[in-house]
């Protein structure tokens, strides 16, 4: 099938608003986006209070590191098997109604668990059924939720929305965490579950709202004839790989995130056992790396278009890497919360510029699959929280850290010494 010339997004008059370089955060003008935004806030609350809830349940059932790597595989080895299914379907099926249905799923799913819980009645196999359910249901609907965002907004505005995306994620990564783990200490699991099907179902009304007032089907294909799955999937990661601009950002963001980010599932065995705290310490490590997620997004978006993003997603990269080793070192709970805040910002500016620079890029004819690669990426976080898991209750949790840590910095210098048209970026 030939490839579209980069396609213009088309909104509907009641979406569109005049843009001027001095409008302060301009994706928050569209009418659509404001409601796809809330959605996400609701969204990303509820998987950040569901987290919490989970890997400390997990832990309080098991006492075992191993199985926190182990049920956070669970959680995320699903994005490297079903992503590419989710992306091609993105591509040719109405994105909003995926949405809907996806998070419908996800919200019953935390209230059977709350249940379970609450009642006395969960066993940790039934942890790792819903871990498993979970994961595979947000596999295939989130390449549809990431190319749904950029088409409520003009182009100039994109970076923009995807920053607010992300932040999405900061400002829950603070509020979640904060809410769930004093939460759990008083109610136990089942409180954080509960609330989680409640921020789930509200995210349903939002995207509820957004489908009926604009719309969210795929790309027009202009009576081009539909391929099949298998040829549609195989047309998409050729044109990945003729990038010579996605590819590299892929390659780039390989071990902060398969690494970088899956200290998290060791968070609650950190807490406990290395600063012998409780699950209100272990939301507060949570949050605190949400305190300083939010404030680099924060920057990012008020900032406009910055310039050197390539450069400036590589050294973030870096970074993750050298504050990993430090975080792991701490043994005193204040510490170990400012060095999580200053990991925080590193981890929120690469992801954040890393998926800018994406979004910009690719056509949107191509955008669903395109996403879905970068779940699959997303997905290799799958194998940092197995292994960690594993190597962490050989060798103790802060070691563990520390290999990860190299492993991030030594990775992402070599892929920008390889592909050094990344640090040129803007």
């Amino acid at each position: 099938m030939a490839r579209p010339e980069p396609s213009k997004l088309s909104l509907s008059a009641s979406d569109t608003v005049p843009v001027s370089r001095g409008r302060w955060l301009p994706a928050l003008h569209y009418p659509a986006y404001r409601l796809f935004w809330a959605g996400m806030l609701c969204l990303a609350g509820g998987i950040q209070v569901t987290m919490v809830s989970q890997l400390w349940l997990v832990h309080q059932l098991t006492g075992s590191p191993a199985y926190l790597g182990f049920v956070q595989f669970v959680s995320t080895f699903p994005l490297m098997v079903l992503s590419l299914l989710g992306g091609v379907l993105a591509d040719r099926i109405d994105r909003g109604l995926f949405i809907i249905f996806s998070r419908s799923v996800i919200a019953l799913v935390n209230l059977v668990m709350a249940a379970l819980v609450l009642t006395g009645q969960v066993e940790i196999w039934q942890v790792v059924i819903a871990a498993l359910v979970g994961a595979m249901v947000v596999s295939i609907e989130v390449p549809a939720r990431m190319a749904t965002y950029p088409t409520l907004v003009d182009g100039r505005d994109l970076p923009n929305a995807v920053t607010l995306n992300i932040a999405a994620w900061n400002i829950t990564g603070i509020a979640g965490p904060a809410i769930a783990g004093p939460l759990v200490s008083l109610m136990g699991p089942g409180g954080g579950f509960a609330l989680g099907a409640v921020l789930q179902a509200t995210a349903v009304g939002f995207f509820t709202v957004l489908r009926s007032r604009h719309s969210t089907s795929a790309p027009d294909r202009d009576g081009a004839p539909e391929d099949s799955l298998w040829r549609s999937l195989v047309d998409g990661m050729r044109y990945l790989r003729g990038h010579a601009v996605l590819l590299p950002l892929f390659l780039l963001a390989i071990a902060p995130n398969a690494l970088g980010s899956s200290y998290m599932a060791l968070l609650p065995a950190f807490a406990a056992d290395v600063l012998h705290g409780d699950a209100a310490l272990y939301g507060s490590l949570l949050s605190a790396g949400g305190f300083g997620a939010a404030i680099a997004t924060a920057y990012i978006a008020l900032a406009g278009d910055l310039p050197r993003k390539g450069a400036i997603a590589a050294f973030a990269g870096v970074a993750i890497g050298v504050l990993l080793a430090v975080f792991a070192q701490m043994r005193v709970p204040l510490t170990a919360l400012s060095a999580a805040a200053v990991l925080g910002v590193a981890q929120a500016a690469f992801m954040t510029l890393n998926s800018i620079l994406i979004q910009s890029h690719v056509d949107d004819a191509y955008r669903g699959r395109v996403m879905s690669v970068l779940m699959m990426v997303w997905g290799f976080g799958a194998f940092g929280t197995l292994g960690l898991g594993a190597l962490a209750s050989s060798v103790g949790v802060p070691a563990a850290l520390v290999l990860a840590a190299a492993i991030v910095a030594v990775s992402v210098l070599f892929v920008g010494a390889r592909f050094r048209q990344l640090l040129r970026l803007s």
